[in-house]
């Protein structure tokens, strides 16, 4: 996401209309995601689970507004102790002011794992669009990310005890995501800041017959991060993830330990690494 001052050259009663529209729709956003998992709740069976997750990202940046963002996923089960998912993400990203587009390509594998276990590891190509947008508000800076993702599953079959493949399927989402974040210590940006995190994303199903209902998952999180060095992010938190099978009934309640490596290599830092003739 861009460091960059929000709602560039648009006017004063623009913005402050919009951000408003912002606020209702993050509040909004909580309040419709807990009913649902109240709903489903008490529709279906649930378990509680408890798993770690580990993620690294960088933010490469090739022109004045274009990065590759490359991402590996690395999730265990059961603590760290059993495999769960792993995926490696390339999205390209263009950044103007405090707005944001990208376009990516996923691969993921996700392992039986679990009290609700698949019959085999299925693979996942996933394609995305995405739009993001900050903004201050008051000591805390706002980021919201709306990503609508296109989804082919392997599917499988157990016959004559033995589980075959029967293809792809294609499973629509879309996700909103809002996030605050607020400065604790040090200076933005720079070697020994420490920042707190807040934020929640909710996700919902479309276009998959076999699933009932339309609700996929949310994940309210909390995160403290600290910079090393100017370019490098630690973040370290707690996440509840709540996830609705392929059932449509069945839920997990995932409590999960999350840990992120981000760095960010501006492309004004690799001119003057690169030596002079």
């Amino acid at each position: 996401m861009p460091d960059e001052p929000p709602m560039t050259g648009l006017p004063i009663f623009v913005a402050k209309s919009f951000m408003q529209q912002l606020r209702r729709a993050s509040i909004l956003c909580w309040l419709l995601s807990i009913g649902a998992a109240s709903v489903h709740a008490a529709d279906g069976r649930s378990v509680q689970q408890f798993n770690g997750w580990g993620m690294a990202q960088a933010q490469v940046q090739v022109t004045k507004r274009w990065w590759v963002v490359p991402e590996l996923q690395w999730r265990r089960y059961s603590g760290f102790s059993l495999p769960l998912q792993e995926a490696f993400l390339f999205p390209l990203e263009y950044r103007a002011g405090a707005w944001s587009l990208q376009a990516g390509y996923a691969r993921w594998y996700t392992h039986p794992y679990g009290a609700f276990r698949t019959l085999a590891t299925q693979a996942e190509n996933r394609t995305w669009l995405q739009a993001g947008y900050q903004h201050p508000l008051g000591r805390f800076r706002m980021d919201h990310r709306f990503r609508l993702e296109q989804r082919f599953l392997e599917r499988y079959a157990l016959e004559s005890g033995e589980v075959g493949p029967l293809g792809y399927r294609y499973v629509g989402r879309a996700r909103y995501r809002v996030r605050a974040m607020a400065l604790l210590h040090g200076a933005a940006g720079k070697a020994g800041e420490w920042q707190a995190f807040l934020q929640q994303e909710v996700m919902v199903r479309y276009g998959d017959a076999s699933f009932r209902g339309a609700f996929d998952q949310m994940r309210p999180a909390f995160h403290l991060g600290f910079r090393p060095v100017d370019d490098l992010q630690l973040t370290a938190g707690y996440q509840l993830q709540y996830l609705v099978r392929n059932n449509g009934s069945d839920a997990e309640w995932n409590h999960t330990f999350m840990v992120g490596v981000f760095w960010r290599l501006p492309l004004a830092e690799r001119r003057t690494q690169q030596p002079t003739s």
